[in-house]
């Protein structure tokens, strides 16, 4: 009798208003042979001062950044399955709850349409979306239901990785 009382009051399954592919980010940014002579110079003048200061955890600082870059530089983009529900944003199979999120915006920056929803707390998650080959106005349309649509610009960390060539 249990079991039946449990399959009755199961919840209902979320409805997907609206599903696309999309990559993680855009690397439409290619690497000349001088952006790799002028990041390595850079890198080879800085740390020669840092030694002729003897300044030795700055260095070890330099060599853990120039690892970092290296390693950023060679990430390839993952592809994440977006969908848009009546109750949530799934991305990559993690839910959000839209009553997580104050706004939302829709950017159209040098890759390409991105949507970027604001969270409800001051250090929450956001989620930037890369529309890629979905429909930006079905996907604004559908999320003007849930969230208020809000002017956003591209952040900090965005701006900086296109300058850079990341």
């Amino acid at each position: 009798m249990a079991e039946d009382n449990q399959s009755t009051n199961s919840p209902t399954q979320p409805t997907v208003l609206y599903e696309w592919t999309a990559l993680e980010f855009n690397r439409s940014n290619k690497r000349p042979a001088t952006w790799y002579w002028a990041v390595g110079g850079v890198w080879v003048l800085l740390a020669g001062y840092t030694v002729w200061m003897q300044q030795w955890i700055r260095l070890a600082v330099l060599l853990l950044l120039a690892v970092l870059i290296w390693l950023v530089s060679r990430m390839k983009p993952k592809e994440f399955r977006h969908t848009l529900t009546n109750s949530a944003i799934i991305v990559g199979g993690r839910e959000y709850a839209y009553n997580q999120f104050s706004s939302f915006g829709v950017v159209n920056s040098q890759e390409g349409f991105k949507v970027i929803v604001s969270p409800n707390r001051a250090l929450g998650p956001g989620l930037t979306l890369q529309v890629g080959g979905g429909d930006v106005e079905r996907i604004r349309a559908i999320l003007s239901q849930y969230l208020p649509e809000e002017e956003k610009t591209e952040d900090i960390v965005d701006k900086a990785s296109r300058w850079f060539k990341f």
